[in-house]
């Protein structure tokens, strides 16, 4: 059976074959920023790509503007 992070790994890698979008680490490292996550290490996108780990989701909490 297939660990969460090796499941994502291979969504991830699908999704990104399916868009003829680079994977490499250094390229991706660009991306996640520009459509609104937090920036993460190249080592970060190597254990996605590979399995090892999955990203970890923070939950936004809209302070509002006061």
């Amino acid at each position: 059976m297939k660990s969460e992070a090796e499941s994502f790994a291979e969504r991830l890698r699908a999704a990104l074959a399916a868009t003829h979008t680079s994977d490499k680490p250094v390229d991706l490292m660009k991306l996640v920023p520009r459509y609104g996550g937090t920036a993460v290490s190249q080592q970060a996108i190597s254990n996605w790509l590979s399995g090892k780990n999955k990203p970890q989701y923070a939950p936004h909490v809209d302070t509002g503007d006061y």
